[in-house]
């Protein structure tokens, strides 16, 4: 024998009217009817059938996943850009009025004693210049050195080099015949002997250019030599 569910039991006996005498039956009934719909409305509500998710709810549900799993991108984005970052430029070492003093004396002192020796291999016909300079002319070449200034002379072809302590800035000026003047701050870091001493302006090739590679280059181009035979030292080491 089957057995219905106990809830279509309990829906029949709500749905089946009573029995009442005819003269109440109007009122009653209207009554009976209105119990039956609020018991109608009760069993759904209770009804443990789950609804479908709608299209907005999925849609709801699809972009909480997108943002969920798109932070951990986010955030590895941030990180590697921060990573990315360019490291600081180096800024001049502070020097004491006597740190200072000496290194710039041992850089235009050693650089002194280097190109004595340049000109003489020279004009003793040892290392042989270019044809735009001749051997004649570097006979009138000479350096000297004294009380912090450097004076390099070329002849009237090809002009003087001047270099000089300013120890009220503790830096290296230059006065170069071809690039005109620059000066020179001392820096730690980086490189050693003479490219320590550096001049940043905007205009220059990646913003700077050392005391050593600007005079390396300047009379390779003048006499064409190669910088191993030009043989110059800046020696200021820390």
């Amino acid at each position: 024998m089957n057995t219905l569910p106990t809830r279509v039991l309990a829906q029949r006996a709500i749905l089946r009217p009573p029995f009442v005498p005819r003269a109440l039956a109007p009122s009653l009934i209207r009554e009976h009817c209105a119990a039956v719909r609020h018991a109608i409305t009760s069993i759904a509500a209770a009804s443990p059938t789950a609804r479908a998710p709608s299209r907005s709810d999925q849609a709801q549900h699809s972009t909480s996943r997108s943002i969920h799993h798109s932070a951990p991108s986010h955030s590895h984005s941030h990180s590697h850009s921060a990573s990315a970052s360019p490291p600081p430029k180096p800024t001049p070492t502070p020097l004491s009025p006597e740190e200072y003093d000496t290194k710039a004396s041992q850089t235009l002192e050693s650089l002194t004693d280097s190109l004595e020796t340049l000109l003489e291999r020279i004009q003793d016909g040892e290392l042989s210049l270019c044809s735009t300079t001749s051997s004649s002319s570097a006979e009138e070449w000479d350096v000297e050195y004294s009380s912090g200034v450097l004076n390099l002379r070329l002849g009237k072809a090809h002009g003087t080099y001047v270099l000089n302590k300013q120890p009220p800035n503790r830096q290296i000026w230059l006065s170069s015949p071809s690039s005109g003047p620059k000066r020179f701050d001392y820096e730690a870091s980086g490189g050693g002997e003479g490219d320590r001493w550096v001049c940043r302006r905007e205009g220059l090739p990646g913003g700077k250019v050392t005391l050593k590679g600007l005079v390396e280059r300047e009379l390779g181009m003048l006499t064409g030599l190669e910088v191993e035979q030009l043989g110059l030292r800046f020696e200021a080491d820390s």
